[in-house]
């Protein structure tokens, strides 16, 4: 319980004896308590018993540990379109931007119809091949063949094969530059537009970016893996109070509302340095969400305790003010566990005293 004390001054006094040789040792610390009928009043406590809980707060923060970065492979285009923001989730596959290909995709229109027209080319004239060869075959097949009919079939087909063979490899060499070319265009058209190779959140997006020319290799876009988020508190100091599968809580803000989500440690073989925690919610939060766990280290329950503003330090060692019959009077006191706000007191004071508090 807190109160006022009114009307009470601390004088504190050191006398100092000198000994031979230089040497100064210091007297017992005498504190003298005079009181003032119209000294300013004190907040004061009565000492008694409760619980001390000793906790910390362990910041921590949703971070992914696996990002993939995304580039155009082409300089010097414009960037006509846009279509993510960061902290947007996406799906893999999802078109992130896109580059000015309509020259392209007007080429690659051309070139299919070339490649097309040619392959028909190719193969009209592989089946009018194959038509004089056996037109030659059927024209001498109605009469006995002397062997000056074989002398004259064989000339036949080696003029039919001299007449084609050229033609035949000079379309098989368009058809093939005119694929090669298609695929070019159309890698091109595909380089031209940047699709999202894993399903995660946008964690950084370049800014400026549409109506800006691409540079090949330069980062466009920066997708974090959502099943890599953790909770990563920097710092192993309390490893050993988190057990495998044990959930804790995670106290976390989204603008101005205050939420919170339970997790368990995992990959604690990783844990130098840091350690890791992983959300049993399915509730998507956001990287880089700033967060909190509290960790209870010890506690007392039903001990003799005061507040900790009442606690002072000297070299003696700690000490409180304790009222007295309208004084304060200086005690020594032995203290065990300090909490957040309450000082477990072993040695040195009573239930029912009452001590004063520090402004």
């Amino acid at each position: 319980m807190k109160r006022k004390i009114k009307g009470l001054m601390i004088v504190v006094g050191l006398s100092m004896v000198l000994a031979g040789c230089g040497n100064q040792d210091a007297e017992e610390e005498k504190v003298q308590l005079v009181q003032e009928e119209e000294q300013e009043s004190f907040a004061a406590a009565t000492v008694e018993y409760g619980n001390v809980i000793q906790r910390v707060t362990i910041p921590c923060t949703y971070t992914s540990t696996e990002e993939v970065e995304h580039a155009f492979p082409v300089s010097d285009k414009m960037i006509v379109q846009v279509s993510v923001k960061k902290g947007d989730f996406v799906s893999e596959g999802a078109l992130l931007a896109a580059l000015d290909v309509k020259d392209v995709e007007e080429q690659i229109e051309e070139q299919e119809y070339l490649v097309q027209s040619l392959e028909l080319k190719l193969k009209q004239t592989k089946e009018l091949y194959d038509f004089d060869k056996a037109s030659a075959d059927i024209l001498y097949s109605y009469t006995a063949r002397s062997e000056q009919d074989k002398k004259q079939l064989e000339a036949k087909k080696k003029s039919i094969d001299r007449q084609y063979k050229n033609a035949i490899e000079d379309l098989e060499d368009q058809v093939s530059i005119g694929r090669k070319r298609l695929k070019e265009y159309r890698q091109e058209l595909k380089d031209g537009q940047l699709f999202a190779s894993i399903t995660g959140e946008i964690t950084f997006l370049a800014s400026p970016l549409k109506d800006t020319f691409s540079r090949a290799g330069n980062t466009v876009a920066i997708i974090s893996n959502l099943d890599s988020c953790y909770f990563i508190a920097e710092t192993d100091e309390y490893a050993a109070y988190f057990a495998e599968g044990e959930t804790v809580e995670v106290t976390y803000r989204v603008g101005s509302e205050s939420k919170s989500v339970e997790v368990v440690p995992v990959h604690r073989e990783e844990w130098d340095g840091r350690m890791l925690f992983q959300p049993l919610a399915e509730e998507l939060v956001s990287t880089g969400t700033e967060g909190s766990i509290g960790l209870v280290l010890d506690e007392r329950e039903g001990v003799l305790c005061i507040p900790k503003s009442a606690l002072h330090q000297s070299n003696q060692g700690p000490f409180v003010y304790i009222a007295k019959e309208g004084l304060l009077e200086m005690q020594y006191v032995t203290v065990g566990l300090e909490g957040e706000g309450m000082v477990e007191i072993t040695k040195g004071l009573s239930q029912g005293d009452i001590v004063a508090l520090k402004k």
